[in-house]
């Protein structure tokens, strides 16, 4: 599919850093320790609940919206932590047209493939049972897999009515925001480290 292959190819390099970032880097370690998935998560809430807020459009129901503030605001009262941060992010870009907001969901449906292998290691590392004890990155669970080809059936049923450059700005945008803001919690998390 065209669009694919451009989305893929327009945050290629964003994406492949957010693998090497150090606040995320050690959610498929081993060594994993609960604070590590703590700044994780509030990284992304702080992410998701500004982004959230600037969907102005919408889409037909049947494509997979993933309901990340839920999923998060779950995960960080089963992780029993709670730590400063002190960060809000500016406003993100309005969200007004389905081309951007498939462009964000994009992303953020995307994002649920890469968590399955954080949730086995949060499984694995913190003895944390995916749905049950932990939402966000365990997502849809066995069907995460099937939520994702249906969103890709979405987008290719819809890619005739998509401005293709704006899907591409959005998702890179999107892409860049969770890292500028886990660059920002990192920060923070450093501050507080002794």
């Amino acid at each position: 599919m065209f669009i694919l292959k451009a989305l893929r190819e327009h945050t290629d390099e964003v994406h492949q850093s957010l693998h090497e970032h150090p606040l995320l880097k050690p959610l498929t370690a081993p060594t994993l320790k609960i604070d590590d998935y703590y700044y994780a998560l509030k990284a992304f809430q702080i992410y998701y609940g500004t982004a959230e807020k600037a969907v102005r459009s919408t889409v037909q129901n049947h494509v997979p919206n993933a309901p990340v503030c839920a999923w998060l605001e779950s995960d960080l009262h089963n992780a029993s932590i709670d730590l400063p941060i002190p960060l809000a992010l500016n406003d993100f870009p309005l969200l007004d047209t389905s081309s951007k907001l498939m462009g964000y969901l994009y992303v953020k449906q995307g994002s649920s493939l890469g968590g399955q292998l954080i949730s086995k290691n949060l499984q694995t590392a913190l003895g944390l049972k995916p749905i049950i004890d932990q939402k966000f990155f365990a997502a849809y669970g066995s069907e995460t897999g099937a939520q994702w080809q249906e969103f890709m059936r979405c987008l290719q049923e819809m890619e005739d009515d998509l401005i293709l450059d704006e899907m591409l700005e959005t998702s890179l945008q999107a892409f860049k925001g969770i890292f500028t803001t886990c660059n920002e919690v990192w920060k923070i998390r450093n501050a507080y480290t002794p």
